[in-house]
């Protein structure tokens, strides 16, 4: 859901709420200083693909784990760049593909992710206010990163639905 429709007693409409109304709402709350790695999803918690992992591959992950980032590792398990759903998308609906209807035999679905991921993903630090980290997601558009220590470390990853999670009370 990328916004909420918000009306009056008599349905009528007022205006909408998006997640960047959100993350204003964090960044401009000076409460808000508990530390980024308190609602991160932690690194052991991570699903994550290979290099090689191909289109196909990914798009089922991400259809039956319900997760829009995730983190693409080399053969020594270091992070090699990230993936992201609408990465898939785009690779699977450019106009070229839409003229293979055999999901099976669909050579897109065949394509290593490697050949589109991110190879300069944006991360922050887990020491990260929750605030100041809204504000980075607010200002460079985006809606995950992944969360590094101090010896630039994956430590694991926060997505924007992290932030949603606080204002309705679930940070499990």
């Amino acid at each position: 859901i990328n916004c909420v429709c918000v009306t009056n007693s008599r349905m009528f409409l007022k205006g909408i709420i998006t997640s960047s109304d959100f993350l204003k709402i964090i960044q401009e709350d000076e409460k808000v200083l508990i530390p980024l790695s308190s609602i991160m999803t932690p690194k052991e918690s991570l699903s994550v693909v290979h290099l090689d992992s191909t289109v196909g591959e990914v798009r089922q992950l991400i259809i039956t784990s319900k997760i829009r980032h995730i983190p693409v590792v080399d053969d020594h398990g270091s992070i090699a760049g990230c993936i992201v759903d609408k990465d898939i998308f785009r690779v699977l609906y450019e106009p070229s593909s839409l003229d293979i209807t055999d999901d099976i035999n669909n050579p897109i679905l065949q394509i290593p992710v490697h050949k589109f991921m991110n190879r300069k993903p944006l991360s922050i630090f887990t020491k990260t206010k929750l605030s100041q980290a809204a504000g980075i997601f607010f200002e460079k558009k985006i809606d995950g990163c992944l969360v590094l220590n101090d010896n630039k470390e994956v430590q694991g990853i926060v997505t924007l639905s992290d932030f949603l999670k606080i204002f309705v009370g679930n940070t499990e």
